[in-house]
């Protein structure tokens, strides 16, 4: 196994996040990350096929209605990719589609 990729390890990461104040209420938000391909979970020997590597990029925004009260909206994966981030066995397993979530915050 000396000099094998590990599994489930990309090489390659990279990461960011830009965040912008619109407002002293509004801030919207926008990250993404690039993953490049990895082995299987399984795949010590480095036989099988590579997952794909993979980009994903999200959205959000948030309003800070009062003092206590806050309203945010984030969309995952926004362009609605289809990839896995986890296989073994030769199995692929997908990870999540486009996500809406909306969300109020109080705090107390």
């Amino acid at each position: 196994m000396k000099g094998n990729e590990l599994p489930l390890i990309s090489r390659h990461v990279l990461t960011g996040h830009l965040s912008v104040a619109v407002s002293d209420e509004i801030e919207v938000q926008a990250t993404g990350g690039f993953w490049s391909s990895s082995r299987q979970a399984d795949d010590f020997e480095n036989e099988n096929r590579l997952l794909p590597a993979r980009a994903v990029f999200n959205l959000g925004a948030s309003w800070q209605a009062g003092e206590q009260l806050s309203f945010f909206v984030k969309v995952n994966n926004i362009f609605d990719r289809t990839y896995a981030n986890y296989a073994a066995v030769e199995q692929f397993y997908p990870a999540a589609g486009r996500q809406l979530t909306l969300g109020a915050r109080w705090e107390f």
